[in-house]
């Protein structure tokens, strides 16, 4: 039995009161931290390509420069570091978002993957942050024996060759020098991305229409490529490398054509029944890789893979299809909810796989007898993980690119869908 004035309930009310205060500040603090962010993701503009003789100048000389935060003194006083330290991470955060939007919106023109890579490695040399990278060039791909990826990039010019950027960060407290101490550390997660720098369809070429809009093809690799520099510099724990398989889908003498049999890293033959089902190509690839060299590892993919996502969509989600992954699943759903980034979940239809079966290969990456093009691409690509792999595939086709009518502070073109829910995912 307890006395209402005795020393315990004493402090045990004070606890509670304590409680209660920081949570109703971290609860306001959450409120001041939305609303900024909602601000500065509106704010974005991509002017590198402007000049004073553009039509949009008025339009262009408007833009946010300050935000003033009003803060009562006591939790200025009592919780200055911690209201600071959650500014400073949303504001890493929104730096990567910008990031991937700036990499999306680049032209086709500019040697997109060598652009990418550039901007990564000063991103980490500007900010010291402890990733090490690795780049598989044209030629270590032939070594490797990745025939997709080869085979999607074999139509274009030498300045487009196919290539694969490998960002490895090793989770807190890692430094660039302690690298060999860590090889030994295997990821957590692997994020691989989507990085086709222009999409024309290869010989079964797109329609004008469709065509306007394929220098944003690598967004997947936009986003995992940002993310994981906004990871590092909010000094994130977890052990998590990042794969972007790069290449130009291109209409050229030495383009892939319709009946070809491109061999896979993994060793599976595979018959092209569409030369503009080649984001598949490159990351069944790279799945194959990823077991192959980190088989305990959670795989999340990102990429703009099928036209029907966005007639699907309308722009207002994503779709999530996985294998062994349930609970990471659900949580990615609900953290997209958190954020407003819709993800809605697919079936991978397993007992359908009769619609991939080939003739003459192992596996075709189309098939023409179904025509749910997001299941059957997840299909196809489910074919180069292992039976207990864990592995997440996002398809963001339609809200990565021109969603600002359906989210407003999305921008006119590139969205960066997918970096907010990566950091809300492994907060």
């Amino acid at each position: 039995m307890t006395h209402s004035n005795s020393n315990n309930d004493k402090y045990i009310d004070n606890d509670t009161k304590i409680q209660a205060l920081t949570d109703s500040i971290s609860g306001s603090t959450k409120i001041i931290e939305a609303m900024v962010e909602g601000l500065l993701l509106s704010s974005y503009k991509f002017l590198k390509y402007k000049t004073e003789n553009a039509l949009t100048k008025l339009k262009d000389n408007y833009r946010l420069s300050r935000i003033n935060i009003v803060i009562p003194k006591y939790q200025k006083l009592v919780h200055h570091n911690d209201i600071y330290n959650r500014f400073k991470t949303l504001d890493n955060q929104i730096k990567t978002v910008f990031l991937a939007r700036d990499l999306i919106n680049e032209p086709a023109n500019t040697s997109k993957s060598t652009l990418i890579i550039d901007a990564i490695k000063t991103i980490i040399k500007d900010n010291k942050l402890p990733i090490v990278l690795k780049i598989l060039e044209k030629k270590d791909l032939e070594k490797l024996g990745m025939g997709l990826i080869l085979g999607v990039g074999s139509g274009s010019n030498e300045e487009n060759s196919p290539r694969v950027l490998i960002m490895k960060y090793y989770g807190k407290g890692f430094r660039k020098d302690s690298e060999t101490k860590s090889k030994s550390r295997n990821p957590e997660y692997v994020l691989l991305g989507k990085g086709i720098t222009f999409d024309t369809g290869g010989l079964n070429i797109k329609g004008s229409h469709s065509m306007f809009e394929m220098k944003t093809d690598m967004s997947g690799a936009a986003t995992v490529a940002s993310f994981l520099t906004g990871y590092a510099m909010n000094k994130g724990s977890k052990c998590i490398y990042t794969i972007c398989p790069f290449a130009e889908n291109s209409v050229g003498p030495n383009s892939i054509k319709p009946s070809d049999v491109l061999k896979a890293y993994n060793g599976k033959t595979v018959e092209i029944t569409d030369t503009d089902a080649e984001g598949r190509l490159i990351l069944a690839d790279c799945l194959a890789y990823i077991v192959d060299k980190y088989p305990d590892a959670t795989i999340i993919d990102f990429a703009t893979l099928t036209g029907q996502q966005e007639r699907l969509s309308c722009k207002l989600f994503s779709n999530i299809l996985s294998v062994n992954s349930h609970k990471e699943v659900q949580k990615l759903i609900e953290s997209g909810k958190e954020i407003n980034e819709l993800l809605v979940e697919l079936p991978i239809m397993e007992k359908h796989l009769k619609n991939l079966e080939s003739y003459v290969a192992d596996i075709k990456n189309v098939s023409f007898t179904c025509s749910a093009d997001i299941i059957m691409s997840a299909l196809f690509m489910r074919q180069f993980v292992k039976k207990n792999t864990k592995w997440m595939h996002i398809d963001i086709a339609g809200p990565s690119y021109k969603a600002n009518e359906v989210i407003k502070y999305a921008s006119p073109e590139a969205s960066g869908v997918g970096v907010r829910l990566l950091f809300a995912y492994f907060d």
